[in-house]
């Protein structure tokens, strides 16, 4: 039976339209797509060690920018799943060499999807002596690389030194995981003692030069002195030589006036002896 038209109205009040969903502000689809966009953006090679905070085996938060601080080196390993066969033997391979990393100033991580839980009870099971990194939501696991679409983990590796990437490998075997990311260590150690014996060869040459530098400053210094020396004798000499013959004449002149003088003397007697009286001059009696 067709509805009368109150009736027809009557639904169409009844069951009113739903208003379509509040479309989201501008400002807010731009922040999360900056959100979406940092988080799924791998790093790469000098890239910093992203601020991401993350729970361990111990349901601890661990903020991972802040390891750097006290560590050189920075080891994290990814791994698809807890207590599975090839993540075991990887996890164990870095458990076994923890010794040589912490000879190195290395602090390692293990990172996987697992739950806290589900961490711990592998980290007991095997005694591992570093953290293992729960990452449910794939946060840093994505940024670092090691995330498989749709929703798999790429085993992997990555380096860090003071914060920065140095080295990452995926889609790497258990065994060559932890053994490269030791020859790394040793390489960039190696690479950091030649820096620190050229700086020291070169610290080493600059300390030759100033003393090259330096003696030669000190000897032309005693040979300013030594010439200042002999000028100074030089002019002693020649005082002491014109002060001689200022002597030498004044005893000359003193000598030749006497000389004169005695002449003249001798002259006057003579003249005196010489002398014949003028006729008619007799002499007085």
């Amino acid at each position: 039976m067709p509805l009368r038209r109150s009736a027809r109205v009557s639904s169409k009040t009844d069951n009113p339209t739903q208003e379509p969903p509040t479309k989201k502000a501008k400002t807010e689809e731009t922040q999360e797509e900056v959100d979406i966009e940092k988080v799924s953006s791998e790093l790469e090679i000098g890239d910093s060690l992203p601020n991401i905070e993350l729970k361990n085996q111990n349901d601890e938060s661990i903020k991972i920018s802040d390891v750097v601080k006290d560590h050189k080196y920075v080891v994290i390993f990814a791994y698809p799943k807890a207590s599975t066969s090839g993540c075991t033997k990887q996890a164990i391979g870095f458990n076994n060499n923890i010794d040589f990393f912490d000879d190195k100033n290395t602090i390692v991580f293990g990172i996987s999807p697992d739950s806290p839980k589900g961490q711990k009870s592998f980290a007991d099971k095997y005694g591992f002596k570093y953290d293992l990194l729960s990452d449910p939501k794939k946060e840093l696991i994505s940024i670092l690389g090691a995330k498989k679409k749709p929703n798999g983990i790429i085993r992997s590796h990555f380096i860090f030194v003071s914060g920065k990437l140095v080295d990452k490998s995926v889609n790497v075997k258990p065994d060559d995981s932890y053994n490269n990311a030791k020859k790394e260590i040793e390489k960039l150690e190696a690479g950091d003692n030649d820096k620190d014996v050229k700086e020291e060869k070169d610290n080493g040459e600059q300390e030759d030069v100033e003393k090259k530098e330096k003696n030669g400053d000190n000897v032309k210094e005693a040979k300013e002195n030594e010439d200042s020396e002999n000028k100074s004798d030089r002019n002693h000499s020649e005082k002491a030589a014109n002060d001689d013959k200022e002597a030498k004449g004044t005893t000359d002149a003193k000598g030749e006036g006497e000389a004169s003088s005695k002449i003249k003397e001798a002259e006057d007697r003579e003249a005196d002896n010489n002398f014949e009286p003028a006729n008619g001059d007799e002499p007085a009696e």
